[in-house]
């Protein structure tokens, strides 16, 4: 059929897809976390982001370190940053690399893959997500194929997954200052959280 991207990383392909409704996070394939869009069974369950987002930032403000590491495009969105298709070999470097070797071939070749401006969010589920209003119809082609992989890596980084981050940007800023969070990347955001020798605690006012 030619060339089509991988699905995307989700927690069903880490774990299985019984369980993955009832994680917080996913686990990427750079064993990284970023929050689980599937998450959603629990009535209260942008209350449970919203306390998450809490206790982290209660952990940062007294230095005390988190295990597990967050995905840097997760800590973007800290960061009041949008992610861009740049940021998406910080999540899954697999389906970045194939959205690559996309936008670099010839009109023929991405014309046979028959791809349209549509995602499939899960790779357990058959069901598309359109990236615009009538994307099903909408083929890729040559002259929109970059449209196309921006458009993906925006669903995928910054809209699937939106009123759990909100919940827990509510929380992390309850003790955490936007401002003061904003003189930081990811990176050195990252290292903040998780434990870097080379990144000192800060007084946070």
């Amino acid at each position: 059929r030619g060339f089509s991207p991988p699905p995307p990383a989700d927690a069903a392909a880490a774990t299985s897809s019984d369980t993955s409704s009832f994680q917080l996070f996913a686990v990427t394939p750079l064993e990284t976390l970023m929050v689980n869009p599937r998450y959603t069974q629990d009535p209260q369950y942008l209350t449970h982001y919203e306390f998450l987002g809490r206790a982290v930032g209660k952990a940062v403000y007294e230095s005390i370190l988190v295990e597990p590491q967050f995905c840097l495009p997760f800590l973007n969105t800290l960061l009041s940053k949008s992610n861009t298709l740049e940021d998406l070999k910080n999540y899954d470097p697999e389906y970045y690399a194939s959205l690559v070797k996309l936008m670099t071939m010839s009109r023929e070749d991405i014309a046979s893959t028959g791809l349209t401006f549509e995602v499939n969010i899960y790779p357990d589920q058959q069901d598309a997500v359109e990236l615009m209003p009538g994307g099903s119809n909408k083929l890729v082609t040559k002259d929109n194929v970059i449209q196309y992989a921006h458009m993906v890596s925006h669903r995928l980084l910054n809209q699937q997954a939106a009123p759990q981050i909100r919940a827990f940007l509510r929380g992390f800023r309850d003790l955490i200052p936007a401002a003061w969070v904003r003189l930081f990347s990811s990176h050195e955001l990252q290292k903040l959280v998780s434990g870097d020798d080379s990144v000192q605690g800060i007084d946070v006012p």
